[in-house]
């Protein structure tokens, strides 16, 4: 770890990795960042995230603002206008294709067309952001995933994240505001953001909600869920918007609240993962309860894990769940 005390961001000093100026702390020196709202590789006991980049790759104290990896993020516009552009120019692989329409996910063809699933590929990055800059402009920093990279020539743009499923996710406005990566490893870690924090001029994703909506939308309940691509799929067999937060305790951080409030439905059932871990039933209820205090009527959905461990799962099994009402304080 490093050395040096923790120091809160501030205003003047935010962030370096989610550019925020509150919530989240930075060793003294520089080397060690405890961000709270863009999932990392560590997580903390404190419910944050570990970043530890290289001396000079975040050159931030509490004496100086970030040098190399300073870059704004972009509007919300912007960013929806970039990935747009980026995901006409990818294409779904077959494999990526066969998974999606497979029993394990279970949508159909119309429903990955209108979500805009596409497949990151491993090489070719470089061009592909050449592209983009002849099309769109000068610069496209500030935008979760690109960042600047060094070269022979001089740096270079180019394109952060594992290769994957690439899953847009989008705002209550439907722009594209970040996407998440399934990657195509074995790893522990297969969801990761398309984010460039910690590289040079490029910028973290944050972790924002995502507003999943059906075809056929018939259900006026609201329900929220783990993860954008969860969130896909139960939309499509509920007939209802369903939120997808990027984890159980991200809910604060991703504009939860704010969204269901923007919608105002009759009513908002929460359904996380049937884990059986406490942490989870936990997070539950703490959402719960804090829904309950703007005024939202609140339920918890359930059913035998046995079935899947996801609603996603659950559904597409065809299994059935039940919701309780929420009673503060239980």
């Amino acid at each position: 770890m490093s050395a040096g005390g923790w120091v809160r961001v501030s205003r003047r000093h935010p962030c370096p990795v989610c550019g925020k100026p509150d919530w989240c702390t930075v060793t003294a020196d520089g080397l060690a960042i405890c961000c709270m709202r863009t999932p990392g590789e560590r997580l903390l006991r404190n419910g944050g995230w570990l970043y530890q980049p290289a001396r000079g790759a975040l050159a931030w104290t509490a004496a100086e603002t970030p040098a190399a990896g300073g870059a704004i993020r972009a509007p919300a516009a912007v960013v929806d206008r970039v990935y747009r552009a980026l995901l006409a120019e990818l294409e779904l692989s077959p494999a990526d294709r066969a998974h999606l329409l497979g029993p394990r996910r279970g949508l159909g063809p119309e429903a990955i067309a209108r979500n805009g699933y596409r497949s990151l590929p491993r090489a070719g990055r470089s061009a592909l952001c050449r592209f983009l800059r002849a099309r769109l402009g000068p610069t496209l920093l500030g935008v979760p995933g690109l960042y600047l990279a060094s070269g022979r020539s001089g740096p270079y743009l180019t394109l952060a994240g594992p290769a994957g499923l690439l899953i847009p996710v989008r705002d209550f406005a439907g722009r594209i505001v970040g996407a998440q990566i399934r990657s195509a490893g074995r790893g522990r870690r297969r969801y990761r953001w398309l984010s460039s924090a910690g590289r040079p001029q490029g910028v973290g994703s944050g972790s924002p909600v995502h507003v999943a909506r059906p075809a056929d939308l018939w259900n006026r309940r609201l329900w929220i869920t783990e993860g954008p691509l969860k969130a896909d799929i139960a939309a499509e067999y509920l007939g209802a918007v369903v939120l997808g937060i990027a984890g159980t305790s991200a809910w604060r951080s991703a504009g939860t609240l704010e969204v269901v409030a923007a919608l105002h439905p009759p009513v908002v059932t929460i359904a996380f993962d049937e884990d059986g871990r406490p942490s989870t039933a936990r997070h539950a209820a703490d959402l719960a309860g804090a829904l309950a205090d703007v005024g939202s009527r609140v339920r918890l959905a359930h059913w035998d894990p046995a079935r899947g461990k996801g609603i996603d799962d659950l559904l597409v099994a065809g299994g059935l769940y039940h919701t309780d009402p929420f009673l503060a304080g239980q």
